[in-house]
């Protein structure tokens, strides 16, 4: 199993279901995050903002163009969800995205931030590869992540034997 890839691919799961209008788990963040945009990715924001919200981010206006984020979802890092929400806008809005209809679609923001998703906090014991594997499996296409690549990989017992040897 790829674990990072498992890991996106549970991820996008997850988000799409929060946007599906399931309630998202969050976290509160201890020290809110206080974030500003240009005037442009600023309207870009506030026209994808519901998408951020429904994903567990508490964001409250604080300003012209400036947001304060109270809560973010449980499969962020603290550390990282300013820079995760500013890499969202700035990439989306970069690429186009938000120039042409200033909206996001579900499942672009879903893969956008599955992508963002790494190791942090994934502890590789045999209880938490258990369950991120009977997650995965849970999942629509869960042979690949949100990005194409395999979460799985079926090794014969001939190649098995190959890797580590013959022990009768």
């Amino acid at each position: 199993m790829s674990v990072l890839a498992a890991l996106r691919r549970v991820g996008f799961n997850r988000i799409m279901k929060s946007l599906e209008g399931r309630k998202a788990a969050s976290q509160k963040l201890l020290l809110p995050a206080t974030i500003g945009f240009s005037p442009a990715d600023d309207e870009f924001f506030r026209a994808n903002r519901g998408l951020f919200e429904s994903c567990g981010f508490e964001i409250d206006d604080f300003g012209k163009g400036y947001y304060r984020i109270s809560a973010a979802p449980a499969w962020l890092e603290f550390s990282e969800t300013e820079k995760f929400v500013r890499d969202i806008v700035e990439s989306s809005a970069e690429g186009g995205i938000g120039r042409r209809n200033k909206r996001l679609g579900d499942e672009i923001f879903a893969a956008a931030a599955a992508a963002r998703i790494g190791m942090g906090g994934f502890l590789c014991a045999e209880e938490s590869a258990v369950s991120l594997l009977s997650e995965l499996l849970e999942c629509p296409m869960h042979m690949t992540s949100p990005d194409g690549r395999k979460t799985l990989y079926e090794i014969s017992h001939a190649r098995l034997l190959s890797l580590f040897g013959e022990n009768s």
